[in-house]
């Protein structure tokens, strides 16, 4: 009988140990960000990883940062406060939504874009993710509520401009998971196409490889994670995926990831490029690691971009 009671005991103290540390990795890794790195910093951006690009990302970022923009606010379908910087050349004919990664922010993510689209002649709307600095929210989600909001800015974008102002979605790491998740979606008429660049399958599947890539046995720290993500995020770790939304898409995509990445697996874009029925494209870069396809091959990228958007903006 004692032994029974020592027996049960240990269970129980295991079992509420996994549920303290899973708790603390909850909070740690999908908790609310409310201050991100400052990339007209050149250490920061070295903490990054980015260090190569360190001088060419503070030049566009610290320009980025200088340009006037709307500031433009909308309400999520569970009433949180969301935030976009808007972004407007005269006489835009379309307008690109740039959607950032994971703990990270629009302005970090998409500098050394944002101008040339503008130059293309379209307007960019730079969202705050949910729970994200300048947008309300408790608990990211990795893309399973992100991709209503998604929605939600688009629908904005709809009724301001109506039915002869294009759109389109463009999204990194988190941000590529979102708008492919977005993709399952009843969108606007006006959507034509999206860029998602290292995007990964679904929340379960990057917590699993990360878990290998630091040589960490997942099981069953991993179950109770997701428990803490139903619990207070309200939303599923492997319900929502990128291979189910893509197979319910009918909008032409533009995959990019790099071959290095070793954070989102390129085999998760590869996997999401080859589950895809529509319109598609795919453009992966040897050298380059997590988001950095078009840091190292930005001519070659932005030309394959200019090409999808000519397509397809009609």
């Amino acid at each position: 009988m004692l032994a029974l009671k020592i027996a049960v005991a240990v269970i129980v103290l295991v079992i509420l140990a996994y549920m303290g540390m899973s708790l603390f990795i909850y909070l740690k890794c999908f908790g609310r960000v409310n201050v991100v790195k400052d990339f007209s910093d050149v250490e920061q951006i070295k903490q990054a990883g980015l260090g190569k690009f360190a001088e060419d990302i503070k030049a566009s970022h610290v320009k980025l940062r200088g340009m006037p923009h709307e500031d433009i606010y909308v309400t999520s379908y569970d009433g949180l406060k969301l935030y976009a910087g808007f972004y407007m050349p005269q006489n835009a004919k379309g307008t690109v939504v740039l959607i950032h990664g994971w703990r990270s922010y629009g302005l970090n993510d998409f500098s050394g874009i944002v101008e040339r689209y503008m130059d293309l002649g379209y307007n960019v709307l730079i969202p705050c993710q949910r729970a994200n600095t300048h947008s309300e929210g408790k608990y990211i989600c990795m893309g399973a509520k992100e991709k209503y909001d998604c929605k939600t800015w688009l629908e904005y974008l709809y009724e301001r401009f109506g039915d002869d102002h294009n759109l389109f979605l463009d999204g990194i790491s988190m941000g590529a998971t979102t708008v492919l998740m977005a993709s399952g979606l009843e969108l606007p008429p006006t959507v034509k196409g999206i860029i998602a660049d290292s995007g990964y399958t679904s929340a379960k599947d990057i917590a699993m490889s990360v878990a290998k890539n630091n040589k960490i046995y997942p099981y069953p720290l991993v179950w109770f994670v997701q428990m803490w993500f139903w619990l207070l995020g309200g939303c599923s770790m492997t319900k929502e995926n990128t291979i189910d939304a893509v197979k319910r898409n009918r909008l032409p995509i533009f995959f990019i990831h790099g071959e290095s990445d070793d954070f989102v697996p390129c085999e998760m874009t590869r996997r999401a490029y080859d589950a895809a029925i529509c319109e598609k494209y795919i453009f992966t870069v040897p050298e380059a690691g997590h988001g950095q396809s078009y840091l190292y091959k930005p001519e070659e990228c932005y030309n394959l971009l200019v090409d999808f958007f000519e397509k397809y903006d009609k």
